[in-house]
């Protein structure tokens, strides 16, 4: 018999380091994936202009943040910094980058201009 209770991160962290290690070199031929976050800003003279983190975790990029300062924006902050974390995903073996937005957000074209799908 089991039961469900809410758990925290601290708690189930060994647990899911270890079963998803396994799953990883099953399914990924023997490549153990590891959790690498990141954080990337960009500079305009002393003002930090825009700012990307997020986390690769089993070879996906996560973006979990992407901003650009309003009196920034269309300056192609957002491009460079999506394209550091390319580089930085395929640097680390990523082959797939997800992220978030509203469906009638005003970012929808701006990924779409830079090849990414809205699904």
């Amino acid at each position: 018999m089991f039961s469900i209770t809410p758990a925290t991160l601290q708690e189930v962290e060994h647990f899911l380091e270890t079963e998803w290690t396994i799953e990883d070199v099953k399914h990924y031929e023997n490549t153990a994936w590891q959790n690498i976050p990141f954080i990337f800003k960009a500079n305009s003279d002393d003002q930090i202009a825009g700012v990307i983190l997020g986390k690769i975790q089993s070879g996906v990029v996560y973006i979990e943040d992407i901003i650009v300062g309003y009196s920034f924006r269309g300056k192609g902050i957002g491009k460079s910094l999506l394209q550091k974390v390319e580089i930085f995903g395929k640097e680390n073996h990523a082959h797939k980058i997800w992220g978030y937005t509203g469906k009638d957000w005003d970012s929808v074209p701006f990924y779409t201009s830079l090849g990414y799908q809205i699904v």
